[in-house]
């Protein structure tokens, strides 16, 4: 309280001085003719007289400016929090080994052809002592392969790893690799959400529902748990911090 006081009480103080300032430049305007000879005496002392006002007027309102209401802490309700449907202990064992896994499944199972992807984490699998004949050949295929041949020899890899994760417990964990994606910062909460909203399953379309509401609550449009064009990364970010606590810990 004191603080604020003496603040305030030095800012007062500059403002009289520099009320008492102005009063002598325009004294010296009304003294000084208005000739020729004289004209640069006149004109910077009028853009002096002008910057002076400005600042003035900007030390008052700062003065009296009532103080801004603190937004309330950001909360992210539990009833918005996606609760996933599976959570695969072994699966989530082998991401801890290769991250990119549930990535690779995901783009497999919405019918992603051969690509650098694929390729790259072939060989992070051997590299991980994951050796099967299946993704030995993976690695070093060509990117141009048939996809029909692509679908057979990664179904092959599939059953030589004994890999028989469902739809539901897969897309589970891709959303939790995408929120852990977006905490690390290698995504935008934006993208995050964009690539949530791509899974085409029934139980998923609550991220488009929320990203709707983001959407609309950012243009003022609708409110949706206080979110605003301020602070809606935030609360994504408390959003994706909640979907891993509820679902993984």
């Amino acid at each position: 309280m004191i603080l604020k006081f003496i603040n305030r009480f030095w800012h007062l103080l500059f403002v009289l001085l520099e009320v008492l300032l102005l009063i002598l430049v325009m004294f010296w305007l009304m003294v000084t003719p208005m000739v020729a000879e004289n004209i640069v005496y006149v004109l910077l002392p009028l853009v002096f007289v002008m910057l002076l006002i400005i600042f003035i007027v900007k030390r008052i309102r700062k003065i009296f400016a009532k103080k801004s209401e603190v937004p309330s802490e950001i909360t992210v309700p539990d009833d918005c929090v996606v609760c996933l449907p599976e959570f695969n202990v072994k699966l989530d064992s082998i991401c801890n080994i290769v991250p990119d896994t549930i990535n690779i499944l995901f783009l497999f199972k919405s019918g992603q052809s051969m690509s650098k992807e694929f390729r790259y984490w072939a060989m992070d699998m051997m590299e991980n002592g994951f050796q099967t004949s299946g993704i030995t050949q993976l690695a070093g295929e060509e990117l141009n392969m048939n996809p029909f041949e692509f679908k057979a020899l990664f179904d092959k890899i599939l059953c030589e790893l004994n890999w028989n994760f469902t739809d539901e417990e897969i897309y589970s964990h891709y959303v939790l690799y995408i929120a852990q994606k977006v905490l690390d910062g290698e995504m935008s909460c934006d993208c995050g959400l964009d690539s949530l909203c791509n899974i085409a399953l029934p139980y998923f379309h609550e991220f488009d529902w929320l990203r709707d509401n983001i959407s609309l609550s950012k243009e003022g449009l609708w409110p949706f748990c206080g979110i605003n064009r301020d602070n809606y990364e935030e609360w994504m970010l408390l959003y994706f911090q909640k979907v891993i606590w509820y679902n993984k810990l």
